[in-house]
């Protein structure tokens, strides 16, 4: 389990910093996911991904966040199947629209938010 929570917190540094260095980027990565398979499967990855962090919060270095931060992760990821490829390609639209360094910034957070995740579960 530990493993995979490294895992998440890569992805989520990995996508941060990809949104911090080109927003557009990112949404050009993104539309590559914009089939309900891939919500689905999305969907399962991060109920997967919440569970781990759930399961190694004792053992880590944040035991708390990372209790949280699975419990809003599996929600997340619970709450994802219903979404719809429309859904899912206005928040793209509405993100392409956000000013660059705003997205930046919400970029530059995603990713230490996942080098955080990584330090945690990481000893």
């Amino acid at each position: 389990m530990t493993l995979i929570a490294a895992f998440g917190g890569l992805v989520m540094a990995f996508f941060g910093g990809v949104a911090a260095v080109s927003p557009l980027g990112l949404v050009s990565m993104a539309t590559g996911f914009a089939s309900q398979r891939a919500i689905y499967a999305i969907a399962a990855v991060r109920v997967v991904i919440g569970v781990a962090f759930f399961v190694v919060a004792p053992s880590s270095r944040a035991p708390g966040f990372l209790h949280v931060l699975g419990v809003l992760v599996v929600i997340a990821g619970l709450i994802t199947p219903f979404f719809s490829v429309q859904q899912f390609e206005r928040v793209l639209s509405w993100w392409s629209q956000q000013p660059p360094p705003l997205a930046r910034a919400w970029g530059a957070g995603a990713m230490a938010l996942g080098l955080f995740v990584l330090w945690a579960v990481v000893a």
